[in-house]
C-alpha cells in the first residue's frame, strides 16, 4: 500500500513536473528525451507504481530485522526518498549529490514523524490511495482521449480536397548513404523493393541533403529551404523550426488533406523541433513501453545501467519500421475517403542498427569498392578501425535489407487497399553514414560526400515516366517543391525550392542552376569527438556537375573531383591548374550564404 501510493502520487508530480521542465527547456539529463506531453503525468505515476511495488518484496524482506512497531516508518522513508530525490534531480540545476542529501533529509523527518504514530500513517495513506488511482485513471483517459478527439475535430473543420487530389507518402530512411542501394550500383542486393519502386519511377543519381544530421535535413525537407535560411541547428545554439516559414503539412492541410507523420527518432523528430508542425497526428513520443519508461527518471536510470553493465541498448528508444508502417495504415484506415499527407521516419540503419531474421546477419565479410580496392588502405584506417569497419558495414546493410522488406510490405498493403497507383511516393534520405572515409565514422561531423550524398525515388503511377534516371545533381531543398506541383499545390508564397519535373521531363536546366550546398555548424560540445571537423566551427559545401569544394569556418578547404575521383582519396586544394575552379566555386558559395565569406579569403589567400 505504501509502495503504491508514493508510486501513483510521486510519480504524478514526477510527470508533471517533467512536462513543465520540457516546456522551459530546463530539462538535460538526457538530451535526446527532452520533449514531453501531457501523457507524461499519467506515464510517470503508471512506472513509478510498478517500480515502487516490485521493490516493496525485498524491503519488506529486509525490513524483517527491524522491529514490528518501526517497520512502517521504514517504508515510509524509503519511499519518501525515492519520491523525492527524482523531483530535486529532474531540472539538472543541482548535483546528484545534492539532490540526495536534500531527499535524505525529507526522509529523514518523514520517518521521525511516522516513527510516532505508524498506525495513524499507514491509516491516512490506507484513505488516499483509492483518490490516488482515481486520478492516475481518469488523466490517463482524459489525455488520450482528449488528443484523439481534438484531432477528430481538426480533421472536421479541414475543406473539401480538390476532386481526384492524390495521396502524398514521403519517406525519409534515418542514415541511409545512396551507395548502399544496389540501384546505385551497390554490388550486394540490399533493396529489391526500392529498386522495383525505381524502376517504376524516377531515380535522381546525385541527390544531396541539406546537412549531414536529421534536423536540419528534416526542416529543409520540409519547408523547402538550406540550412542558413530556416537556421534549425539545435545542438549548439538549441534552434529549432520555428514558424517563420510553412511546411508541407500546413500547405496539405490548407488544401483539404489529412497530414499525419509518424517518426521513429524521437530525439530529433520530435514535436519540439518544430517538424510536426502542420501535422493533425503526429506519432512520435510514448508510441510504446520502451519510449514510456525511459521518460522517467528511474527508467533513464535504469536503461542506463542495462546498457553500461549488460548489453548494448539504441542512446534513445524507437520503434522498429514494421511498426511504424503499421501505425501509418491504422491512421489511414480511420478516414479512406480524403486525401492525406504522410510522412514516415524509419531508423533501421541508424545505429545501433536494427533487423529481425531472416535478414539479421545476413551480410557479413569485408566490402571492396569498385575495382577492388580496400577502403582501409585508401583511408589509411588502423586494424582495429578497418575490422570495425567490416561489422558495421554487415550490420548496416543487413538492417537496410530489413528495412526494404517492411517497405515491401508496405506498399503491398497499399496496393490491396486499391490507392497506390493515386499515390505520390518519395523515398529519400536525411544524411548519409561514413564507415571510416577521411579517418571518420557516423555523421553530422562535415560534408564530405558519402555523409550528404542522398538516395532519391519518386513514384506516381502513370503520371511519371518509368524508369528515369536522372543524372543531374540535385538538393534535397527541391524536394517538396515537387511534391506540391505533383499534388497539383505548386506556388505556394514563402515555401522554398524548385520543382525537379524539368529533369525528368528533358526540359533544358542550366548546369550551374543546379549547384547544391549542403551545411552543417558548428558542435564544440563534450560528446563530439576531437577529430570531427565541426569542433573547430561550421563546415559548408557546393556541389557542381564535376566537383565538391569543402570549406571551413577556420579557412581550410578541400577540393574532390567528383567525376574522375569519386572516393576522394586525393584533396586537389593545392593543384595549381585548379585555381581558378575553386575561386568559381567559392563565389558560389559565398554569393548564397554570406557568413562564408571572410572563411572564404582566408582559404583563397591561404593558395597564394
Amino acid at each position: 500500500m505504501v509502495a503504491a501510493w508514493f508510486g501513483l502520487a510521486g510519480g504524478m508530480v514526477e510527470g508533471a513536473e517533467y512536462w513543465a521542465l520540457a516546456k522551459l527547456g530546463w530539462l538535460s539529463l538526457n538530451e535526446a528525451l527532452v520533449d514531453a506531453g501531457p501523457e507524461q503525468i499519467w506515464v510517470s505515476a503508471a512506472f513509478n507504481l510498478i517500480l515502487f511495488t516490485a521493490l516493496a518484496l525485498p524491503l519488506w524482506l529486509a525490513a524483517r530485522a527491524v522491529p514490528v512497531e518501526h517497520r512502517p516508518a521504514v517504508f515510509l522513508g524509503v519511499f519518501t526518498f525515492l519520491s523525492t530525490f527524482n523531483l530535486f534531480a529532474l531540472p539538472d540545476r543541482l548535483q546528484l549529490r545534492g539532490a540526495f542529501v536534500l531527499a535524505l533529509g525529507m526522509s529523514v523527518q518523514i520517518t521521525r514523524r511516522a516513527a510516532r504514530d505508524p498506525a495513524a500513517a499507514l491509516a491516512r495513506l490506507r484513505l488516499m490511495l483509492p483518490a490516488a488511482a482515481a486520478l492516475a485513471a481518469l488523466l490517463c483517459a482524459g489525455i488520450t482521449g482528449g488528443r484523439r478527439l481534438h484531432e477528430r475535430w481538426v480533421e472536421s473543420q479541414l475543406g473539401a480536397a480538390d476532386a481526384g487530389a492524390p495521396n502524398v507518402l514521403l519517406i525519409v530512411l534515418d542514415t541511409l548513404r545512396a551507395d548502399h542501394l544496389s540501384s546505385y550500383g551497390y554490388p550486394r542486393k540490399t533493396s529489391p523493393h526500392l529498386d522495383q519502386l525505381a524502376a517504376e519511377g524516377v531515380l535522381f543519381e546525385r541527390a544531396y541533403s541539406s546537412s549531414s544530421w536529421t534536423l536540419p535535413s528534416h526542416a529543409s525537407l520540409m519547408t523547402g529551404r538550406y540550412t542558413f535560411e530556416h537556421r534549425a541547428d539545435g545542438r549548439m545554439t538549441g534552434r529549432m523550426l520555428d514558424t517563420r516559414l510553412p511546411t508541407l503539412a500546413e500547405i496539405f492541410s490548407a488544401r483539404g488533406y489529412r497530414t499525419g507523420g509518424f517518426a521513429s527518432n524521437v530525439a530529433w523528430a520530435s514535436p519540439r523541433t518544430g517538424l510536426a508542425r502542420g501535422f493533425q497526428h503526429y506519432d512520435n513520443l510514448y508510441a510504446n513501453l520502451t519510449d514510456m519508461s525511459a521518460r522517467t527518471f528511474y527508467g533513464r536510470f535504469l536503461r542506463r545501467y542495462i546498457h553500461r553493465y549488460l548489453f548494448r541498448l539504441p542512446r534513445y528508444p524507437r520503434r522498429a519500421s514494421h511498426e511504424i508502417t503499421r501505425a501509418f495504415l491504422e491512421w489511414r484506415d480511420q478516414d479512406s475517403q480524403r486525401p492525406y499527407f504522410s510522412f514516415l521516419n524509419l531508423m533501421d540503419v541508424h545505429d545501433p542498427r536494427f533487423s529481425l531474421p531472416p535478414h539479421r546477419g545476413k551480410f557479413t565479410g569485408e566490402t571492396s569498392l569498385p575495382g577492388g580496392e580496400s577502403p582501409a588502405t585508401l583511408w589509411k584506417l588502423t586494424p582495429r578501425q578497418a575490422a570495425d569497419r567490416q561489422e558495421m558495414i554487415g550490420e548496416y546493410d543487413s538492417a537496410l535489407a530489413y528495412q526494404d522488406a517492411q517497405l515491401g510490405a508496405l506498399f503491398e498493403a497499399l496496393k490491396q487497399r486499391g490507392e497506390w497507383e493515386r499515390t505520390i511516393v518519395m523515398v529519400t534520405s536525411d544524411h548519409g553514414e561514413l564507415f571510416g572515409e577521411h579517418g571518420l565514422f557516423d555523421h553530422g561531423n562535415g560534408v564530405h560526400h558519402a555523409v550528404v550524398h542522398v538516395p532519391m525515388v519518386l513514384r506516381f503511377g502513370d503520371r511519371l515516366r518509368r524508369g528515369v534516371r536522372v543524372a543531374a545533381q540535385v538538393s534535397q531543398c527541391d524536394a517538396g517543391a515537387t511534391l506540391l506541383e505533383l499534388a497539383g499545390a505548386a506556388g505556394t508564397v514563402l515555401f522554398g525550392g524548385t520543382s525537379l519535373a524539368p529533369l525528368w521531363s528533358n526540359a533544358p536546366v542550366p548546369p550551374e542552376a543546379r549547384a547544391v550546398l549542403s551545411e552543417v555548424d558548428k558542435a564544440a560540445i563534450a560528446k563530439i569527438p576531437a577529430e570531427w571537423p565541426v569542433r573547430r566551427g561550421w563546415v559548408k559545401t557546393v556541389i557542381t556537375g564535376r566537383w565538391q569544394l569543402i570549406l571551413r569556418e577556420d579557412g581550410a578547404m578541400e577540393l574532390y573531383d567528383l567525376k574522375n575521383a569519386p572516393h576522394q582519396v586525393r584533396n586537389l586544394r593545392a593543384v595549381r591548374e585548379h585555381r581558378a575552379e575553386i575561386e568559381r566555386l567559392m563565389e558560389l558559395l559565398t554569393s548564397q550564404v554570406a557568413e562564408a565569406r571572410p572563411a572564404a579569403e582566408k582559404a583563397l589567400k591561404g593558395l597564394q
